[in-house]
């Protein structure tokens, strides 16, 4: 009964304000001590303190998901063994026992009010409540509770039936403090008071020689301490799989919606640079093509272990070729899409927060604008862009060369057009005790997912990865993306939790979720359709209008042989011609064919999103030495405007040869087929370390160790010497000299901010996987990426002398 409830929630905030105020009595006076003592332990020390506070402390990292894999639903349901694992997952001794996290913890609940804290431990107990190890408790006359003020009177308070119709019929929420459902209210007091219990004990127990009275005003109180820098904070380069993990000890910060902006502005760049590459680089087609085949669903064998046909029968190679090359085109054109979208709304939301400030709005629905705006991209994030990343995640990861024995192909009796499914060879793979498989199957099971969150397994799947490298050796560069992909994603979801708990978190507004599944009415389709169009024909079923790429995309014919690495001779010039060449005839094919068979809107707006302000870089003509000495012919580009004026340029090919001291003959064939252009008589001659500089470009004095990098990524054909592989601690540590500050995101994508230059936007590379070494032709294309985002070139570094 409410009655019962508030007598209940009466006796909670009582003792939770009474250890409160104790924990901050004791700060006040002895935190520097307990410090300093904590510090100088060593880890079986700091865990006979824990075990002492806290008796039943669990072991182990996130014992809430140990514990979900150690019961069944029905044994949940009838009472959990593990209902500390589930109430208190952040507490426990392998956490606790690391570094500073204990400190963190006691800072940071001694010196904030419990109301600073009550999204977050609601939603710590997220597994527990979905999976029913938590029961739901309800009240007879199903009134609401409220979190408000610093005392017991009103931190757990019965809504009354008159404020409650108040709130039904106005909708939006003018009482002060934090209003929930009877049941989070009455777990969020508990969880405070325990934990505040705990953190007192924990001082008593290091403090046991100053005696029982640790609020002795005998004993003076000292200056607050500087602010704990975390062990994240103090690492060498930023982790946000790291902060994630430590974000339960620490009093939650203020998002920053421009970082979340930036990092979906640098995805969307790294978008844009992977498809121009697809189009520039013969070299880099190939490979992910064959990232492509590699982790396609007819790699794995079948369940009498035979393999698929299409890979089998040379006749038919060009079919798993044409389905292979669709997938990378149309994932190509997804990814911008996704980011592009995103980035928008980001964009808006940003505006619309100023606003909401200066009107000093309460609630998100006093301002329907900005109300709107939360929930466009709660549900765009959540069915698009996660729902993309998932369904990759879900063909790749049993695919992939180290996983795919545990897997087999079996007949698809649902969908004809796939023709089979894929499922374990060793059946319900659960319950393995195999830590990776257990968290991909989270990802495979809606159910599963919504129990265990995306984003809390998005960032225990990264931690497991960085922390055992068994599991990380089984992860191939491909998937390593995408879990990078996976684990961003996770990342926005997270700190938009944090910035609107009532919109995006499961345990937010109930009203207003109710709402999300019509909003995407009517401004979805305008965004899908067309993602949906060019997916249809690049997809076997769209049957007369499927665009088949295999033969014309096939790497196997020798068609696309890039020897980017070896030394320039007449040969290899020719060569990469030839392939360039090829590359071009092969967009110029496709981009022909899609134009014809998919609706104009959805082409323009493939086109009108599409990078079109880029160079197409292409290799002059070999020109023989006049003299011994003189140098080889250097790599030269071609300048094409944009994706538009591209076929043009194709169908006017203009060869441009540069070379110090030889004059430049530009040779132009005009072809007979596509659309009649004027022929330009010549084009601007543009060396590839003169593109997009300018006279105000900084330049850098730089150690060996730094120079030799941006040697290796600006690499002039004419040089003597190749460089070898670039030790990826090596580029961190070049970039950290030229004014970047690097941050490790999820999977193998790291994040460069710059700082103290003239260039706002922040850049995405990804770390060579497993291995940190980054061979030389990724780092030539590393090259490209910096010249294309910030006009860098080779000349701009100098070695200290």
């Amino acid at each position: 009964s409410p009655k019962e409830a508030e007598d209940e929630a009466y006796g909670q905030s009582t003792k939770l304000f009474e250890h409160w105020s104790l924990l901050g009595h004791i700060l006040n006076r002895y935190e520097a001590t307990i410090r300093k003592r904590w510090l100088k332990k060593g880890q079986e020390q700091r865990r006979k303190i824990l075990l002492e506070a806290w008796p039943n402390i669990p072991s182990s990292h996130r014992p809430d998901f140990r514990a979900l894999r150690r019961e069944s639903e029905e044994q949940r349901q009838a009472g959990t063994r593990f209902e500390d694992a589930f109430m208190w997952p952040y507490i426990n001794q392998e956490d606790l026992c690391r570094g500073k996290t204990l400190l963190l913890l006691l800072n940071a609940r001694g010196r904030n009010a419990p109301s600073v804290f009550i999204f977050q431990d609601i939603q710590s107990i997220h597994v527990g409540q979905s999976s029913n190890a938590i029961q739901e408790i309800f009240l007879t006359s199903h009134r609401d509770m409220v979190l408000e003020g610093n005392s017991p009177a009103t931190y757990g308070r019965v809504l009354p039936e008159k404020d409650r119709e108040f709130v039904n019929n106005n909708s939006i929420k003018k009482l002060e403090g934090k209003m929930m459902c009877s049941s989070d209210v009455l777990y969020t007091l508990r969880i405070q008071e325990h934990l505040l219990g705990f953190l007192v004990a924990c001082c008593t127990i290091i403090l046991r020689d100053k005696g029982p009275n640790l609020t002795d005003d005998m004993v003076l109180t000292i200056p607050e301490l500087p602010t704990l820098q975390s062990d994240a904070s103090d690492a060498q380069y930023r982790s946000a799989a790291a902060l994630a993990t430590e974000a339960p000890y620490v009093v939650p910060g203020q998002v920053d919606l421009v970082r979340l902006r930036e990092l979906a502005s640098a995805r969307l760049s790294a978008a844009e640079d992977h498809f121009w590459a697809l189009r520039e680089d013969p070299g880099y087609f190939t490979d992910v093509l064959g990232d492509w085949t590699e982790h396609s669903s007819e790699m794995i064998l079948d369940d009498r272990g035979k393999q698929h046909r299409d890979v089998t029968d040379p006749p038919r190679r060009h079919i798993f070729l044409s389905r292979a090359l669709g997938h990378m085109v149309s994932n190509a054109y997804e990814d911008i899409n996704l980011w592009h979208v995103i980035q928008n709304q980001l964009d808006e939301l940003i505006k619309l927060d100023r606003t909401f400030i200066n009107f000093g709005y309460k609630y998100e629905e006093e301002c329907p604008e900005y109300l709107g705006a939360l929930r466009k991209l709660k549900v765009f994030l959540d069915q698009r862009l996660v729902g993309f990343y998932l369904m990759k995640l879900q063909i790749q990861f049993p695919a992939s060369p180290p996983i795919r024995s545990l897997f087999q192909r079996l007949p698809n009796p649902v969908d004809p057009y796939l023709g089979y499914s894929v499922y374990p060879r060793a059946g319900d793979i659960s319950d393995t005790k195999d830590d990776l498989l257990w968290l991909f199957c989270q990802f495979l099971d809606h159910e599963f997912l919504h129990i265990c969150g995306f984003e809390n397994v998005a960032v225990e799947l990264e931690r497991l990865i960085q922390n055992d490298q068994k599991q990380k050796e089984r992860i191939t560069p491909f998937l390593a993306r995408t879990f990078a992909d996976v684990g961003l994603a996770g990342e926005l979801r997270n700190q938009l939790g944090i910035y609107r708990p009532r919109i995006f978190l499961k345990r937010g507004n109930r009203a207003l979720a109710a709402l999300e599944e019509n909003d995407m009415e009517g401004w979805g389709p305008e965004l899908i359709r067309p993602s949906w169009d060019l997916s249809r024909v690049l997809d076997e079923s769209a049957g007369k209008d499927y665009i088949q790429l295999g033969e014309d995309g096939d790497p196997t014919s020798g068609k696309f042989y890039y020897p980017i690495g070896k030394r320039r001779s007449k040969e290899t010039i020719d060569a990469m011609r030839n392939a360039e060449k090829n590359l071009d005839d092969f967009w110029l094919k496709f981009d022909e064919q899609l134009r014809d068979r998919i609706d104009e809107d959805s082409y323009e707006y493939l086109q009108r999103i599409a990078p079109s302000d880029r160079h197409l870089q292409r290799t002059g003509e070999w020109i023989e030495p006049e003299q011994p000495r003189s140098p080889p012919s250097t790599m030269v580009p071609e300048t094409i405007n944009s994706i538009s004026d591209l076929h043009m340029e194709l169908e006017i090919r203009t060869q441009n040869t540069i070379a110090p001291e030889v004059p430049t003959v530009v040779k132009t064939k005009v072809k007979t087929r596509g659309i009649a252009q004027p022929i330009p008589e010549q084009r601007p001659q543009v060396d590839l370390d003169q593109l997009d500089t300018t006279n105000q470009q900084p330049r850098f004095t730089l150690k060996r160790r730094d120079y030799n990098v941006f040697l290796a990524l600006f690499y002039k054909p004419e040089s003597k010497q190749q460089p070898g592989e670039v030790p990826w601690s090596d580029f961190l540590h070049a970039m950290t000299c030229t004014g970047f500050i690097p941050e490790k995101l999820y999977g193998s994508v790291w994040q460069f901010t710059p700082t103290n230059l003239d260039v706002e936007r922040s850049i995405h590379f990804h770390e060579p996987h497993p291995y940190s070494r980054i061979p030389f032709r990724v780092a030539r294309r590393y090259g490209r990426r910096l010249n294309r985002a910030y006009a860098w070139d080779g000349s701009m570094f100098d070695l200290e002398k």
